[in-house]
């Protein structure tokens, strides 16, 4: 029934529509694995209605404030970060029951130690835990792959796939996004270089920039006189790159006037782990700003929320008290200096807002087209991060890649005195190689398998080893007597034998001690791990319910932003 109302002016294909039954009734632990693009969020409605009204309190959470609250838009009113979530378990401040429903989104990025205390909670109360994601997509910063060892433990029945993309208007733009996820970079980026889509840019790195923020500016116009609503986004790898590309669109904006007169340079700051770095940051009316926190200010008894960590804002003005702000969802609300400055150091937690990078794009989406930016090559990426930024837009994706890093790249690679010149295709085939490689993270569980291998191999070498001297000492023996009887030379042969036996088992000892010792610790990580996911599976009687209760907003801990490398 919640299909039927929810799905009213949606139209579920038949995989989206088993995608939705498999992971409601997927018991008290299941994964969906949705493409980039496939209507994850549309997906969730029509569950969220279905638990809410069984009296269910839906839960959303997502590595990041900004991820996070995108799930608002599936009707999930409450959502936290993950370390926030985490702060407040461990505080006593969060508390679960079984009736709580517990929706994780972009799995991928989460490693499996906070995953594995979110599992010890599902366990100690029942409640349930409903996760999305794409192993494809870009992974957590973490040692593990939550979501491979999650698929090695759960029942397939809990684990459905919307392997379709919906975003992308064209089946052209569909396909070549889905070449990416397969890590066929090579037929993805024939199939762009033909239609226009994919191109290296002579230069260096400041002339790549340009040419990348007058491609923006370009699609910008084209698509504004089609219609109003469709935009540009870009991304790129770094922080540094994205501030570099958004200052260059600036200049270009400031010079046909849609950057305001009443500019002026103001003292920002963005944070390195817990390290400060300083710069100065140009701020007008017409400017585009990326906020560094969760920013929120008071509205009668409560507050209303400007954007998270990563979001984007629009200045539409400035008053001596502060800059009037306008953000993604049309909320317009002027917000003081004192609420965007930094406690520590006084200076504005802000910065330019043209250009994300790709892990921070993850789960957007955007309604035209997007600019994947290379500005120093792919020497930095991987088929995960260029799957991700080739499927954000509903249109096309401009891949603008620097000549000049590839062309290095190229000639690194190479021999000492080679001096084959190096053509076009040589270069499109470095590009092609970067972009289609997976490296997926390890699992201690295959750690120690690996480390059980080279034992054996370890030991067997030895045996082979051993063997050989023997046999040498033997072939000696008799030629220096070779008048020995058969029996002289069977009890020689039984000496030689238990002295090579009594040193290789010293010998073995002591490699089998040290593999042990060296394999005890990811032993027991796993060990535990895998404890939780059995109890997540098949959970214990749940704790007595207590009231929900979410932790007090305003004494929340600021939360120190990421840190791109400011120039």
């Amino acid at each position: 029934a919640a299909v039927e109302a929810s799905g009213q002016g949606v139209a579920f294909s038949p995989e989206q529509s088993a995608a939705i039954y498999a992971l409601g009734g997927g018991g008290k632990l299941s994964l969906l694995t949705g493409v980039a693009g496939a209507g994850k969020t549309t997906l969730l409605s029509p569950l969220v209605d279905a638990w809410r009204a069984d009296g269910r309190r839906v839960v959303g959470m997502a590595t990041a404030w900004r991820q996070a609250d995108a799930l608002k838009d599936a009707g999930i009113g409450e959502t936290f970060a993950l370390h926030p979530l985490l702060k407040a378990i461990e505080a006593g401040e969060f508390q679960a029951d079984a009736r709580t429903v517990l929706v994780i989104d972009e799995v991928s990025q989460i490693g499996p130690r906070p995953m594995l205390k979110l599992l010890e909670l599902q366990a100690a109360t029942g409640m349930t835990i409903k996760m999305l994601g794409d192993r494809e997509q870009v992974q957590s910063i973490e040692a593990g792959d939550t979501i491979e060892l999650l698929r090695r433990v759960l029942p397939k029945t809990s684990m459905p796939e919307v392997l379709t993309a919906v975003r992308q208007r064209s089946g052209h733009d569909r396909e070549i996004a889905s070449l990416f996820r397969k890590g066929d970079a090579e037929t993805a980026l024939k199939m762009k270089r033909e239609d226009g889509t994919a191109i290296l840019v002579d230069g260096d790195y400041d002339q790549v920039v340009k040419v990348i923020a007058d491609l923006y500016m370009q699609r910008s116009d084209a698509l504004k006189a089609q219609d109003p609503s469709l935009s540009v986004t870009v991304t790129t790898l770094t922080n540094a790159e994205a501030a570099d590309i958004s200052l260059a669109i600036r200049e270009r904006l400031k010079t046909r006037g849609e950057i305001g007169s009443d500019e002026a340079t103001y003292k920002s700051v963005v944070y390195r782990g817990d390290k400060p770095e300083m710069f100065d940051l140009p701020i007008a009316t017409g400017d585009r700003l990326r906020l560094f926190r969760q920013t929120r200010i008071k509205s009668g008894q409560g507050f209303i929320s400007i954007g998270n960590n990563g979001d984007v804002v629009d200045v539409l003005g400035k008053t001596a008290n502060g800059l009037v702000l306008r953000n993604a969802r049309g909320v317009t609300a002027h917000v003081d200096w004192r609420t965007l400055s930094d406690k520590t150091t006084g200076r504005l937690l802000l910065g330019p807002g043209r250009a994300f990078t790709i892990d921070a794009a993850q789960g957007m989406s955007t309604k035209g087209e997007h600019i994947n930016a290379l500005p120093r090559g792919t020497a930095g990426t991987t088929a995960f991060k260029m799957y991700t930024a080739e499927s954000r837009a509903t249109g096309r994706t401009h891949t603008v890649i620097s000549k000049g890093a590839i062309l290095a790249a190229v000639q690194r690679s190479r021999a000492l005195g080679d001096r084959t010149p190096i053509q076009e295709d040589d270069l499109w085939r470095r590009v092609e190689k970067d972009a289609s490689e997976k490296p997926y993270k390890a699992l201690a569980i295959d750690l120690l398998e690996k480390g059980r291998k080279q034992r054996d191999k370890a030991i067997v070498d030895g045996l082979k080893q051993h063997k050989v001297l023997d046999d040498a000492e033997r072939a000696e023996a008799e030629r220096a007597n070779p008048m020995l009887g058969a029996r002289a030379r069977k009890a020689f042969e039984e000496g030689l034998a238990r002295e090579a036996i009594s040193d290789q088992r010293g010998a073995l000892k002591v490699l089998v001690d040290e593999a042990i010792e060296r394999l005890r610790e990811a032993g027991e990580i796993l060990a535990e791990h895998l404890r939780a996911l059995r109890d997540a599976v098949r959970p214990k009687e749940p704790a007595p319910s207590h009231q929900p209760q979410s932790p007090a907003q305003d004494d929340e801990p600021v939360a120190r932003p990421p840190s791109p490398s400011m120039r």
